[in-house]
Order: C-alpha cells, then sequence, then structure tokens
C-alpha cells in the first residue's frame, strides 16, 4: 500500500473477535485473511481499514 506515511493496516469482525483459525498476512503491497476449516460461525462481515 503507498501513502505518505505507510497506512496502518487494521482488520476487523463486525461480529466480535476472530476465531483462532484466522491468519493475516500483511507485506509491502499486500494484505491477506485466511480461515483454516472454515465453517458457519465464520460468517459474518470481514472489514478491512487502511489509515
Amino acid at each position: 500500500f503507498r501513502g505518505r506515511p505507510i497506512p496502518d493496516i487494521m482488520w476487523s469482525r463486525e461480529e466480535g473477535e476472530f476465531s483462532e483459525k484466522v491468519q493475516i498476512d500483511k507485506g509491502i503491497n499486500y494484505t491477506q485473511l485466511s480461515i483454516d476449516n472454515c465453517d458457519r460461525n465464520d460468517a459474518g462481515k470481514y472489514i478491512l481499514k487502511l489509515e
């Protein structure tokens, strides 16, 4: 991501905290949220915010 200063990357979930299955990777030009073996409890709105 570009900008000055470089933006902070923040993931959140509308329904509350992430489960232990969630993995978040961040790089210079990307971010990725992965959920291993997701099920119905992982459904919902996930929010990515750059500030």
